[in-house]
């Protein structure tokens, strides 16, 4: 065999790198209107913004990482975002945030390997939910102590899973809809 006709197989192609960086940009540009409709939440109900607006969080990485349609996608969306909110400056976690936007896209991929890798309705469900249900827990248990904290945990996470199921249910519809239209 000569050098040409052999080349090395990537896991991740050039197009899912541009998805995967299309889609973790994409959730970082959307932060500055987010936060602000967050801050109107949280000073009505105590539980973080993200857990009520996990639908557009978990809608923008499920559909990056469903059109990737590899697992560990979730993962390395979670990871640039990290990266881009500790470098632009965004969001009140500080260094943290490497913690808070990472561990729940490592769940939220491991859930939805263990489903069908965002093959089905079902997957994006409970990769949604897992996703979101376990960033509001984080973000309860790191920054919101006190005797209040279990029942926001209880609240807190049946809303947030409710969110993120919404918010994966809608991204099937839209990874479905943007791969029949390309």
């Amino acid at each position: 065999m000569n050098k040409k006709t052999k080349r090395k197989k990537f896991y991740f192609s050039t197009l899912d790198l541009v998805y995967i960086a299309l889609f973790a940009g994409i959730g970082i540009a959307i932060k500055p209107v987010t936060a602000s409709i967050s801050g109107i939440i949280r000073s009505i109900i105590p539980l973080p913004g993200g857990s009520l607006l996990g639908i557009v969080y978990t809608f923008i990485i499920l559909t990056g990482s469903g059109l990737v349609k590899k697992t560990g996608a979730i993962s390395l969306i979670g990871i640039i975002q990290a990266i881009l909110v500790n470098l632009i400056g965004f969001g009140s976690h500080g260094g943290l945030s490497l913690i808070t936007y990472t561990l729940p896209c490592f769940f939220s991929d491991f859930i939805s390997y263990l489903t069908g890798k965002l093959n089905n309705i079902f997957s994006y469900i409970l990769a949604g939910g897992a996703f979101n249900f376990f960033g509001a827990l984080l973000v309860i248990f790191l920054y919101q102590r006190g005797i209040v904290t279990s029942l926001l945990i209880l609240i807190g996470g049946g809303i947030s899973f409710t969110m993120g199921a919404i918010g994966g249910a809608l991204s099937y519809y839209a990874v479905n809809i943007i791969e029949e239209a390309i």
